[in-house]
C-alpha cells in the first residue's frame, strides 16, 4: 500500500482573512491529521470544522477547550479541509483562521464521522421556540431546551436564506448578541450530545436592530423647576420632556444663567429631585444620555427659588448686661443666632414693663445690624424692685424674643 503524504496551508479561502498571528497548520501523521494554531491568548475557545472540499458545507467536529492543537484521528479518505473559530470566554470577539488544507489516504473506505443512528441511539432534535427581542445596544436569543443536549451552537445571517455564521457556543438556552447587525438579524441553534453528535439547523427567528450608539441625541425640552417643599425641608422639582433613545439624564445646576453649571445628579426618568439647593435663584440644565454614554448638548435653562431664611428667627442670646445705681442705666448687648431652623432678623425692638399700668412699653427700635440698647430705669422698678426688660427680634415669617430680669435691690440678673 502506497500512502501519500501531500499536505499544505491555504490562506485567504471561502473562509476568509483573519487577524495576523491565527494561523492553522495541518499535518499528516500515522495516526490522523494533526492540526496546530498559535498567536492567540488562552481565553478562547477553539471549535474545529472540516469539509471534503474548500467550497462544501463544513461541520464542526469537536472543541478544544484549552491549548492549541487538535489530532483529528479519523481523517476523511482523500481531502480534508479545515479551519478554527475561536471564541472569547466572556464574549468579547471572535477570530477564524485560514483554511488549511491536508490529503490523507487511509488505504480503505471513508469512515463517516457522523454516522447515522441506530435505535438505541437516536438522533438529537433540533431546538425550537427561537425567539429573538431587541434591547438597548442587544439582541437577546432565546430557545426551548433540547433533551440530551450538551450544548448549542447560535448562528447568525443577515437574511432569512443567507450564510450564516457561528456566533458562540453555550450550555445555555440563550445567548446575548451585543454585536447585532445594524438592521435585520436572523438566528438559528443546533443541538449537540455529550458525543459530539449535532442536530439539524432549528427554523430562524429574527430581530431588527437600529444603532444608536454613534447618534448624538436631542436636548431635552419643557424643562421646569419648581419649589414644592418648605425651608426646613428643601425641595425642588424639575421635569422635563423624555427625549427617544435616551437610557439616562444628567441634571446640572448654577447660580446664574450664564453661569458655571455643575452636574449635581443622574436620573433614569424625567424629573429629578434636587434636595438641598443654593440659597437664591437656581438654574437648571438637563442633557440626555444614551446607552453608550454619549451626551447630547445642555437643554434651556429653568429656574426655582430658595431661601433658606424663609423662617422666623429664634431668640437672640445675651452676650453682656451691665447695670449702674447712681445713673439707674442699664446696658443690654446680645447676638443673633445663626443655627439651623434660625431665620434672619429684619427689624428688633428692646421693651420694658411698666409696672404700674401693667403693660410692655416699646423702647425703642432698630434694624437688625444692632446688637446693644440702653434702658434707665428709674421709673420702672415694681415694688420689689424688680425691672424687667426684653429684646424682641422679628421678620416677615415670625417673632422671637428673650426677657431679662433685674433685682435692683440684691443685683441680680435673671435671664430668662
Amino acid at each position: 500500500m502506497v500512502v501519500f503524504m501531500i499536505c499544505l496551508v491555504v490562506i485567504g479561502c471561502k473562509k476568509g482573512d483573519l487577524a495576523d498571528g491565527f494561523y492553522l497548520s495541518a499535518t499528516k501523521t500515522s495516526e490522523g491529521v494533526a492540526l496546530s494554531w498559535a498567536g492567540l491568548s488562552d481565553e478562547y475557545t477553539y471549535l474545529i470544522y472540516r469539509s471534503a472540499s474548500e467550497q462544501g458545507d463544513f461541520s464542526d467536529i469537536y472543541t478544544v477547550y484549552d491549548g492549541s492543537s487538535y489530532l483529528d484521528e479519523n481523517p476523511l479518505n482523500g481531502d480534508n479541509y479545515y479551519y478554527v473559530l475561536a471564541i472569547h470566554y466572556f464574549g468579547e470577539d471572535t477570530k477564524q483562521s485560514n483554511v488549511a488544507y491536508c490529503y490523507f489516504d487511509n488505504g480503505g473506505s471513508n469512515p463517516d464521522p457522523d454516522p447515522d443512528p441506530d435505535p438505541s441511539n437516536p438522533t438529537i432534535s433540533a431546538p425550537t421556540g427561537l425567539n429573538a427581542v431587541k434591547g438597548a445596544t442587544s439582541i437577546s436569543v432565546s430557545w426551548n431546551s433540547v433533551s440530551n443536549a450538551y450544548q448549542y451552537s447560535v448562528y447568525r445571517a443577515s437574511s432569512a436564506s443567507g450564510s450564516y455564521s457561528l456566533q458562540t457556543t453555550t450550555s445555555n438556552t440563550s445567548y446575548t448578541d451585543n454585536s447585532p447587525l445594524n438592521g435585520m438579524n436572523y438566528y438559528k441553534v443546533k443541538a449537540k450530545d455529550s458525543n459530539g453528535k449535532t442536530s439539524e439547523f432549528s427554523d430562524y427567528c429574527s430581530c431588527s436592530f437600529s444603532s444608536t450608539s454613534s447618534e448624538t441625541l436631542s436636548a431635552p425640552t419643557n424643562v421646569s423647576a419648581t419649589n414644592n417643599g418648605s425651608t426646613m425641608v428643601p425641595n425642588i422639582y424639575i421635569s422635563w420632556t423624555a427625549v427617544s433613545g435616551a437610557s439616562k439624564y444628567n441634571i446640572y445646576r448654577a447660580s446664574s444663567a450664564s453661569g458655571s453649571y455643575s452636574k449635581i445628579g443622574t436620573s433614569n426618568y424625567n424629573s429629578y429631585n434636587d434636595s438641598n439647593p443654593l440659597n437664591g435663584t437656581n438654574y437648571y440644565k438637563v442633557t440626555a444620555v444614551n446607552a453608550s454614554g454619549k451626551e447630547s448638548d445642555k437643554s434651556s435653562y429653568a429656574t426655582a427659588s430658595y431661601d433658606k431664611d424663609a423662617i422666623s428667627p429664634c431668640p437672640p442670646s445675651i452676650t453682656s448686661n451691665t447695670a449702674n445705681a447712681s445713673t439707674n442705666k442699664i446696658i443690654i448687648k446680645w447676638s443673633y443666632s445663626t443655627s439651623s431652623g434660625c431665620g434672619k432678623p429684619t427689624k428688633v425692638t428692646a421693651k420694658i414693663y411698666e409696672p404700674t399700668v401693667k403693660k410692655w412699653m416699646e423702647d425703642a427700635t432698630y434694624s437688625a445690624s444692632t446688637t446693644t440698647h440702653t434702658f434707665y430705669y428709674g421709673m420702672y422698678q415694681d415694688s420689689d424692685g424688680w425691672v424687667k426688660m426684653g429684646i424682641l427680634v422679628e421678620n416677615d415669617y415670625g417673632t422671637a424674643q428673650k426677657l431679662i430680669i433685674y433685682n435692683t435691690k440684691t443685683k441680680q440678673w435673671i435671664l430668662q
